[in-house]
């Protein structure tokens, strides 16, 4: 178990549960009772089910290997049916597929879905960042000549932000360099 909020019964039903659900919806799918127009959602509604599955999983304290594989299977369905405003939901399947081990060729498939989409309105660093490793356009700035004026910090504001909104204990990154500790009170 890795979370113990709930307890491995728990997790257990949760997984039944949400593995029954996506076996209605591929049945409804398979059986022609959605409409034509309506198969994305339903696909989509299907894929978050899957990532929850996923998260459930390991909550409980399966295998990494084996959620990584379940990462890897979800990438055609993920790159075909996820909406791509869905921000929260694109970034969190990012940072499983990175963290499960998701191989290079997984990882730049959905880079090219979430970064080069063409309905995204601007290019994002962070998902960039994770799936690829590539620096984002701050990074190393402070090396530049001081003439150049570019660098003006390296605050990490968004870890800050969600520690102090979620009353998280932050005492093992409270001295890092680039936490800005005296904004979480």
């Amino acid at each position: 178990m890795r979370d113990t909020r709930k307890d491995k019964a728990y997790f257990d039903a949760y997984i039944e549960d949400e593995l029954e659900s996506i076996a209605d919806f591929e049945h409804a799918i398979e059986d022609g009772e959605i409409a034509p127009d309506r198969i994305a959602y339903v696909q989509d509604c299907k894929l978050m089910h899957r990532i929850h599955l996923l998260i459930a999983k390991y909550s409980r304290g399966d295998d990494i290997r084996d959620l990584g594989r379940m990462v890897t299977e979800m990438t055609d369905d993920f790159c075909k049916w996820q909406d791509t405003d869905a921000y929260a939901d694109n970034l969190e399947f990012a940072s499983m597929a990175y963290l499960f081990g998701a191989d290079e060729n997984v990882l730049e498939r959905i880079r090219k879905k979430m970064v080069d989409n063409d309905a995204r309105k601007t290019y994002d660093w962070l998902i960039e960042f994770i799936l690829t490793g590539k620096k984002g356009s701050w990074y190393d700035t402070h090396k530049c000549d001081d003439d150049e004026l570019l660098y003006y910090g390296y605050w990490c504001f968004e870890a800050a932000a969600i520690a102090k909104r979620l009353e998280l204990d932050d005492t093992l990154i409270r001295d890092n360099k680039y936490y800005p500790k005296d904004l979480v009170k």
